[in-house]
Parts: structure tokens; sequence; C-alpha cells
């Protein structure tokens, strides 16, 4: 058996300028807020934040599914090199169940 991680941006919505993010998503502005000032102090893209996340948890998984919108995003994921960095991710963790449900992701 093998373990996939998939949807590490959470649909594309890491990516996203918080003032493009669909209404439905408001009430996590401020989280919003939070990561995009936490990626810019620690001088990473989103797709680096996401990325260095996921590679911390990789003892847990055989292979990441990702996706892209451009070529741009396929090179930036293609030359990923971990940042040995223990980054605390644990502010940005959502205690709200509904966020996680895949159909709610959806845009």
């Amino acid at each position: 058996i093998e373990i996939h991680c998939r949807s590490i941006y959470l649909e594309g919505l890491l990516h996203e300028n918080e003032k493009k993010i669909s209404k439905k998503f408001g009430i996590f502005k401020k989280n919003w807020k939070r990561w995009n000032s936490w990626l810019a102090e620690k001088n990473l893209t989103s797709i680096e934040g996401s990325l260095n996340f996921i590679y911390q948890k990789r003892e847990f998984f055989d292979n990441i599914v990702v996706g892209f919108d451009n070529i741009g995003q396929l090179a930036e994921i293609s030359n990923y090199k971990f940042k040995n960095a223990n980054f605390n991710y644990e502010k940005f963790h959502i205690n709200n169940n509904k966020f996680y449900k895949p159909n709610f992701l959806r845009k």
C-alpha cells in the first residue's frame, strides 16, 4: 500500500491573492493574512511554504500529487529544494471542520 498526499495547496487557495478569495472563505481572512505575512517574513513563495510543510511530514506518505496553473509553477515545483528549517506551521491550523471538507474548498 502506498499513501499519496494531495491537495497540499488547499485546491489552489494558498496561492490566491487574498483579495481574490471567494467570500465563502471570508471567515478565514485572518488566516490568509497570517500566511502571507509569514511567507514574506521567511522570503518564501506560497509553493515553497506549502512544499516545505509537506516535506516536514514526509515520513507519513510515499508520494505527493501536485497541481499547477502554469509552466512557471511547474518549474518552481520541479526545482524545489527542501529548506531544512524547522518552520512552525501550527499557527496556521484552522480549527473548523467545515474547512477540511473537499466540497467546501471547491472554488
